[in-house]
């Protein structure tokens, strides 16, 4: 019995001792492997047709640390929420999507299994919401994703109709 535990410790010590080598390339990744099972509950779905958009929303995400994933039609995001293998914590949408299924129909999805949690949606014009969901009239991807830092840092559920107006000024940004 002794033996045993003398080995099992002996083990863990050795496992220590080369996890505690390993060169800064390995440490690093161990760092973004905390990070993103850190943020695994909080991985954002971000859905929009404009490539451009989506890719510069989804690498300043990534820059965050946060696990993204994107789409660019409804049809996509409708199978990436009912993934329950990989869960989606948030989701930003553009409203008008290609195909039958539109942002609005996303939102309903989500609300399904985050009762009481934001979608942020990209709308042609802001209109309130029974479900919180924080709308933004024709945002920049730095509007987007300030909203979504937002609600996520802050852990907040936004009680009412989030209705914010992106003018040229802000669109420009």
């Amino acid at each position: 019995m002794a033996g045993n535990r003398y080995f099992n410790g002996y083990a863990t010590a050795a496992t220590m001792l080369v996890s505690n080598m390993a060169g800064p390339s390995r440490r690093a990744a161990r760092h973004r492997e905390a990070v993103m099972s850190r943020n695994e509950h909080e991985r954002i779905l971000v859905v929009d047709d404009n490539p451009i958009f989506r890719e510069t929303l989804v690498s300043w995400l990534r820059a965050a640390d946060y696990d993204v994933v994107a789409a660019d039609s409804g049809q996509r995001a409708f199978f990436m929420l009912r993934d329950w293998q990989r869960p989606i914590g948030w989701l930003y949408t553009r409203a008008t999507l290609p195909g039958l299924i539109d942002g609005w129909i996303l939102a309903d999805e989500y609300h399904d299994t985050h009762v009481g949690r934001a979608v942020i949606i990209a709308a042609p014009q802001p209109r309130g919401s029974r479900e919180g969901d924080i709308i933004l009239g024709q945002p920049s991807p730095r509007v987007v994703l300030e909203s979504i830092r937002q609600v996520i840092t802050g852990g907040m559920n936004v009680p009412a109709a989030a209705e914010i107006d992106c003018g040229p000024q802000q669109q420009a940004a």
